[in-house]
């Protein structure tokens, strides 16, 4: 089934892209898989006036898109691409296939690596990973996990650098962990976890968005 994400062009559309009937649909049985289609276009004005739509955002959006809902698959647009542009007649704008070296869409090759080795059609979301959900109070903040089904591995999605905290649960003092860059693709190992009496805390790297791979049972 696929499910357009159109309108999710800012901060305003986040609450229904990461609490409507995207996220929703995992719940009801039986579960069906998902293909996020025709989300808004990189470098696409988000509103009248507006600035345009930037490759970080494009980039966010697709990673929440895979991982509210079990991951089916996620389609990637550009403005200038959509709109088989030949000439440049803007200074926002450039021909299409000078549109094909754009960030968002050099960033859709780390995420296709990313899932590649990974049961991806096993995931399900697994909010209760996180003890304290940043996004409550700004949904650019908000963290999307999910499990595999034997629960051997833990995605945390984390769209701006932040501390997280993790219940006793998931992660253990024999856990292991990686940072992957959604942006290059590289990954490091992750081993700045603290211990706390309510469960761990564990830091992003650095600026923008990390996606955490826990494996509880390491």
């Amino acid at each position: 089934l696929g499910f357009q994400t159109t309108q999710v062009t800012d901060d305003d559309a986040l609450p229904w892209l990461l609490q409507g009937p995207l996220a929703l649909e995992r719940s009801k049985l039986p579960a069906r898989p998902l293909l996020t289609l025709a989300p808004a276009g990189e470098a696409a004005p988000q509103a009248e006036g507006g600035n345009p739509s930037t490759a970080g955002f494009a980039r966010r959006v697709l990673w929440w898109s895979l991982l509210i809902n079990t991951p089916a698959g996620v389609s990637y647009s550009a403005k200038d691409i959509a709109d088989w542009l030949t000439t440049k007649a803007h200074s926002t704008e450039q021909p299409w296939r000078e549109a094909l070296g754009l960030p968002g869409a050099s960033a859709m090759v780390p995420l296709a690596g990313f899932f590649d080795p990974i049961e991806f059609w096993r995931l399900t979301p697994f909010p209760r990973a996180a003890i304290v959900q940043a996004g409550e109070s700004s949904f650019r903040d908000h963290v999307t996990v999910s499990v595999s089904q034997v629960g051997n591995v833990v995605l945390l999605y984390v769209p701006e650098a932040q501390t997280l905290r993790i219940p006793p649960g998931i992660w253990s003092a024999t856990a292991k962990a990686t940072w992957f860059d959604p942006r290059t693709g590289a990954s490091r190992p992750a081993s700045s976890a603290v211990a706390k009496p309510t469960g761990w805390e564990i830091t992003t790297p650095g600026a923008g968005d990390w996606v955490l791979v826990v494996y509880p049972n390491k």
